[in-house]
This record gives structure tokens, sequence and C-alpha cells, in this order.
């Protein structure tokens, strides 16, 4: 979900990962895709869930195929509420895996990891009750930003961010692609605000979530400079349409 420029980079945008290394989704996903691993490695995701105060985890081993691994995750129960935080790991031999940072200064190499929460039942109710009502909306461009506001609302910031991208790709006219871009910018900047107040609760290790707040405080700038480009009118052609999710 980001650049082909920034896929084999991702230390400064975060892991190119499905589902996005930090939202909230309404059930666990089939499978979990990273990118930017080397090319036939044996790679591990090990994967905690966490839900009423009892944690699980779990270790899926699998080969990269193009520098792209996929980890099934069909056996992984989808509780309303529950957290799930994903770790990859990767090796030259099924026997030898190992942490890809681990003869690195700490903290001197990002992560490969994310997490991702499950909406509570709840905001499962509420999150239908006020689709319906946008859905009768007109205008598509419109109602497809103002769904993904929406979602970004409930957390579930991998879910806009697809719903803007799929916009973006549909659309010539630069007004358009500038409010595409815009709402891009508004997600990731209520996206950064919740990993801020997770960090003034110390509800997670602040360390990585340290890692988290600058991802996205990158790809918030990202997307603005684009903004502020396309009103412009001084936008890169290459640009006007390249998604960096």
């Amino acid at each position: 979900m980001i650049s082909k420029q920034q896929r084999h980079t991702y230390s400064p945008f975060g892991p190119c990962s499905s589902p996005l290394y930090y939202t909230a989704l309404s059930r666990v996903p089939n499978r979990l895709v990273f990118a930017g691993l080397g090319c036939g490695s044996v790679c591990r995701i090990v994967l905690t869930s966490s839900d009423s105060g009892a944690s699980v985890q779990r270790s899926i081993q699998a080969y990269s195929e193009n520098g792209i691994c996929s980890w099934p995750l069909t056996g992984v129960p989808s509780c309303p509420g529950m957290l799930c935080t994903w770790q990859i790991e990767e090796g030259d031999k099924l026997n030898e895996v190992k942490p890809p940072c681990e003869k690195v200064e700490q903290g001197k190499v990002p992560p490969r990891e994310g997490r991702f929460r499950v909406i509570s039942s709840e905001s499962r109710d509420r999150l239908n009750r006020g689709r319906q009502r946008l859905g009768r909306v007109g205008g598509d461009q419109f109602s497809s930003s103002a769904n993904a506001l929406f979602l970004a609302e409930f957390g579930m910031y991998h879910d806009a961010l697809l719903m803007v991208e799929a916009n973006v790709a549909s659309q010539s006219n630069r007004n358009s692609l500038l409010l595409a871009r815009t709402v891009q910018t508004l997600i990731y900047k209520q996206m950064l605000r919740q990993i801020q107040d997770e960090q003034l609760a110390q509800t997670a290790r602040v360390s990585r979530l340290d890692w988290y707040n600058t991802w996205t405080v990158n790809r918030e700038r990202y997307h603005r400079d684009l903004s502020i480009a396309l009103m412009k009118g001084n936008c890169p052609r290459r640009c006007l349409k390249e998604v960096a999710a």
C-alpha cells in the first residue's frame, strides 16, 4: 500500500503490509501480506492476540516470493474488541529464523511489525447505522470521501485508505484528485492523534509506538505535500494517481 519507489525502503513510511500497520478492522483478515523481504527467504510471522486479559501467541512460517510473503490467518478467532499484534522474522534456513534487527543497534532499524484491533459489537452497530445514512447522500465522489472519513473515526484506517485509493484510481479531474489527497491527509492526522493518545495513556509499548508515530507523520506529510502541489498546479504528472497509502 505504498508507492513503488518506497516499496523496498520502507523505513520512512513503515511496513508495506496488508492490513495497515495500525488499524481497526471489522474482523480478523483471512491473510496478512508483507512486502519488502528477501526473495525466496524463509519468513515467520509471530501473531499475539489478546482478548479479555488472555493472550495467545501463534507462529506461522512461509516462503517469500518476489519479496512478498503471505500468511493465512483463517485459524485465528475473530472476537469483538480483541487486539492482535504481529512481527515479521526472516531467515535463510528453516531452523535459523532470526529477527532482522538482531545485530543492529537498538532503535536504528524500524521493526517489521504492526497491530490491528477488531472493533467492538457496539462500534459495529454504530458504524452500520452511520453508513446506511451516508448511503443516502448523493454524489459518488462526496459519498466515498464521507464514508472514508467516517471509517477513520472508528480507527478503521486500512479500509478508509483503500476506499480513497479506489476513488483516486477512477479520477482524472485535478479537483477530484485534490479532494482525495486531502482526505488521505485527514485520515493520517486522525491516525496520528490516536497513536499519540495511546502513547500518553501508556497502554502499549511506547518505544514501538514511536515508530508508528514517525511512519504516520511521514505519510501525512507526503499526502499534504501532494495536496499543496495540486492546489498550485505544479504536481508532477506521475504523482497524480500514485498512491502511497
